[in-house]
């Protein structure tokens, strides 16, 4: 009969197979759900002559096919040479390696406990940032429009190198739309500098992690040791009262959660103060992948979360208005809507993917303060396996291939992956130092799954209360 490929869940309502060849969820019965468990576990011949019947129904309907890929390859590999050479959509400048923060958090301010680089006081020199807009100018002509983004360290330490680069990258773009971002502490921000930004219609993105407790708990002075929270709270009010229109239009927050903490009390700030009751918030948990210092995650913190996931459903569901909500938990629904985005969407072909790497160089190109190039901002810059080239030589076109391709690493496991449409697995995580590793790989595969597999629940729950709401 072959084993079909698909994922089985029980909830409390009911039984469901996720089908993985239609990328659809249905309902089944009880006993049609445990016949396909031992169908699953290779126990065939246990099945009764009634299961086997209602098991070929389901195929007559199209469903339980046994299809598996054949091969693991991204379907873009044959054509990163015209995305690389016609259709980059915008490069993230690194404008400095030095900061006026040491979050204890970010792996550059680690020191031994960081596998990374560290704060220097390094900037781009303005011809290195010259030759990355020459470079992506002529390599965006099919392109529709172009990103131009400022990293760091710090990137207002260098405000009048960002006036140059946004002065001469308006010449050289000149017919084509050309959007502008940039990754602040905050700290610096002048009325000067938000006029500036204003007028050429620069979109900021400030780091605010919560309260006072908890924000100056991580996000501290590098000279001092002070907490910035006062100083960052000035600049919010500052934006609130003088450029409220810029603040709700083009300003984000970005919010990094520490696990180990109160969730509820990182949330109160964003719903309470209303200079933040409406701004867009962008939340993650910190990111421990180059620290050798590893998130400790609260039982505390899994209930808040939860219960604040739980009302960000409710709102979906319409039992809970949206302004009795913060930022941050209206963020939260941002995963199940794009899940529900691209459902029923997916297919298995001979040759694929899982659904991890970006096209590598197109959509995220980083180049660092000496123009090496990175497939994004956020990967180990002192792995040779993630620099994809630099903005003299170009593009080294097999450690792209290489990275597009994480799948290969774990081949035969990708193939028989039920999650394989949604999987969202990058190479910046499984980057041991020397390479990309196959184990830290395998080790994800799990937490990768669960992951999946809670959005499936969150899926089928909001069709089981509407349902009951109904009858």
């Amino acid at each position: 009969m072959g084993t079909p490929f698909v994922h089985l869940l029980q909830t409390p309502y009911g039984y469901y197979l996720y089908d993985v060849n239609t990328d659809l969820i249905y309902g089944v019965e009880e006993h049609i759900y445990n016949a396909l468990r031992l169908l699953k576990d290779g126990k065939e011949a246990l099945l009764s002559e009634t299961e086997i019947g209602d098991i070929n129904k389901l195929r007559d309907q199209g469903l339980l096919e046994t299809k598996r890929p054949i091969r693991m390859k991204h379907p873009l590999s044959d054509r990163m040479g015209y995305y690389l050479s016609k259709k980059i959509e915008g490069i993230s400048l690194q404008v400095t390696q030095d900061c006026n923060f040491r979050c204890h958090y970010c792996p550059y301010s680690q020191g031994e406990n960081s596998s990374t680089r560290k704060h220097a006081k390094r900037s781009m020199p303005f011809e290195i940032a010259k030759k990355g807009i020459d470079f992506i100018q002529c390599r965006s002509r099919d392109a529709e429009k172009v990103r131009i983004s400022f990293y760091g360290g710090e990137p207002l330490l260098e405000f009048e190198l960002i006036r140059k680069i946004v002065s001469y990258s308006k010449n050289v773009f000149e017919g084509k739309p050309v959007s502008y971002n940039l990754t602040t502490n905050g700290s610096l921000l002048t009325r000067e500098k938000i006029d500036y930004f204003e007028e050429n219609g620069i979109q900021l993105a400030i780091s605010l992690d919560g309260p006072k407790e908890i924000h100056d708990a991580s996000r501290v002075l590098a000279e001092t040791g002070g907490g910035t929270f006062d100083t960052i709270m000035k600049k919010v009010l500052l934006l609130e009262k003088e450029y409220p229109r810029y603040l709700r239009n083009k300003v984000i927050f970005i919010s990094i959660i520490d696990p180990s903490r109160d969730f509820d009390c990182v949330n109160s700030l964003f719903f309470n103060h209303a200079a933040l009751k409406d701004v867009a918030v962008v939340t993650s948990v910190v990111d421990d992948s180059n620290s050798t210092e590893k998130n400790r995650l609260s039982p505390q913190f899994l209930i808040q979360q939860e219960y604040d996931a739980f009302k960000a459903f409710a709102t979906r569901l319409g039992w809970m208005e949206r302004d009795r909500l913060s930022s941050i938990t209206l963020h939260k629904m941002d995963n199940l809507v794009s899940f529900e985005r691209t459902y029923g969407t997916h297919s298995i072909y001979d040759e694929m993917s899982h659904g991890g790497p970006c096209i590598i160089g197109a959509g995220k190109l980083f180049m660092d303060v000496d123009g090496n190039f990175f497939p994004c901002e956020r990967v180990n810059e002192t792995n040779g396996a993630m620099r994809i080239g630099n903005v003299k030589d170009g593009f080294d076109m097999q450690k792209v291939d290489k990275l597009l391709n994480v799948c290969q690493l774990t081949e035969d496991m990708c193939k028989d992956c039920w999650a394989i449409n949604n999987c969202a697995i990058c190479p910046k995580n499984i980057d041991d130092e020397t390479g990309l590793s196959i184990e830290a790989k395998v080790a994800l595969c799990a937490d990768e799954k669960l992951r999946v597999e809670q959005l499936m629940r969150g899926y089928i729950a909001e069709k089981e209360i509407l349902e009951r709401c109904m009858a």
